[in-house]
């Protein structure tokens, strides 16, 4: 869960068992990434998972330390993932039908909406549960 601390392994079979869940949770979530952007090119996937397995189990230390010293990489991801989210929604052919309907053009910008619409949802989340600051 976001936000929730978790406890320190007391054994070595703990710290595995931490290990092994959290890898599973990352490459499963990883899997789901990589078909929805290769849009059902076994080609593609096929190449999007031999190329970030190797990324995911080699580039975490690398890629933590780059999210600790430029945060705004955290704010181009939520980008990229909304504009791939967006894509996704105009791609699906009863919900595009549906969104032509009201918004002509949509598959014109569904990237751009969902590049758009991710992080300002972000931004009010965090905003949100900011404390407020006295002035």
């Amino acid at each position: 869960m976001p936000g929730k601390e978790i406890a320190p392994a007391n054994t070595l079979w703990s710290a595995i068992r931490i290990v092994a869940v959290a890898d599973a949770v990352m490459s499963l979530d990883n899997m789901v990434a990589v078909a929805a952007a290769a849009k059902g090119s076994k080609l593609l996937i096929l190449l999007g998972l031999a190329l970030s397995i190797p990324l995911l189990v080699f580039g975490s230390t690398l890629v933590l330390a780059l999210f600790n010293r430029f945060p705004v990489l955290i704010w181009a991801g939520a980008v990229l993932l909304g504009w791939v989210a967006g894509d996704l929604i105009g791609t699906d052919p009863d919900l595009a039908a549906w969104l032509r309907v009201r918004w002509p053009g949509f598959d014109t910008w569904d990237g751009l909406a969902g590049a758009a619409f991710v992080p300002v949802i972000a931004w009010l989340c965090r905003r949100h549960k900011a404390p407020m600051q006295r002035a």
